[in-house]
Formats: C-alpha cells, sequence, structure tokens
C-alpha cells in the first residue's frame, strides 16, 4: 500500500479516479486544491507520492509543485502532474506528467513504480 496526497478541486471528478486507485490498494487523502495540499503535507505523515491537477483556485498545481520542491522536508516526495495545462518549467519539476483524461492502470503502475513496489 502507497500512501498517496491527490491534489484536486474538481471533487466530482477526481472521486473515481480516487475510488479505483484505493481499490488498487492504495491508501489515498484528497486535498481540494493547493493550498490544501500543503496544508494537509504537513499535517499527513508518511506520504510517499504526490498527485497534483494543475488548474486550481488559491493556488494552482504550478504553484502547489514548486513549495513541495522548495521545503527540504518534502521536497524528495516524488509528484505526478495529472494536466494538459502545466507549464514547461513545472513539468520540468514533476516526476512524472500525464495529460487528463488519464486511465488509473496508468496512475496505478506509476504510483508502485515511484515508490518502489
Amino acid at each position: 500500500m502507497v500512501k498517496v496526497l491527490y491534489v484536486d478541486d474538481d471533487k466530482s471528478g477526481s472521486e473515481s479516479i480516487v475510488l479505483c486507485l484505493e481499490n488498487a490498494g492504495h491508501e489515498i487523502i484528497t486535498a481540494y486544491g493547493g493550498k490544501e495540499g500543503l496544508e494537509t503535507l504537513l499535517k499527513v505523515p508518511g506520504i510517499q507520492v504526490i498527485i497534483s491537477d494543475y488548474k486550481m483556485p488559491e493556488m494552482d498545481g504550478g504553484d502547489f509543485v514548486k513549495a513541495v520542491r522548495s521545503n527540504p522536508a518534502y521536497n524528495s516526495i516524488p509528484i505526478i502532474g495529472v494536466s494538459s495545462d502545466f507549464p514547461n518549467e513545472t513539468k520540468a519539476i514533476l516526476t512524472a506528467h500525464f495529460d487528463k483524461p488519464v486511465m488509473y492502470t496508468i496512475l496505478d503502475k506509476e504510483i508502485k513504480k515511484l515508490a518502489g513496489q
């Protein structure tokens, strides 16, 4: 089981992918926006992989990824960007990137690979 932080402001759109990843055996912690994602990262120990959307209110995925990468406590956590909107400079600091829609089986394989499973 891999502990994954899933950051996306689209609650209804992310429900199915979260459910599929949970059914694949992962523990999914959801945050609905970049700001909530950072708060969750600080509160929940043991996050192994982060999945982030790009277009979100308050703090978009680019700013979220940059904030994670700038924090020495979290900068080694693999981050998967899931959006066609990430600019190239942000894609460069992502561990992996997939355009939406992405099949959960692809995310499942990438999560396991990044977590060393």
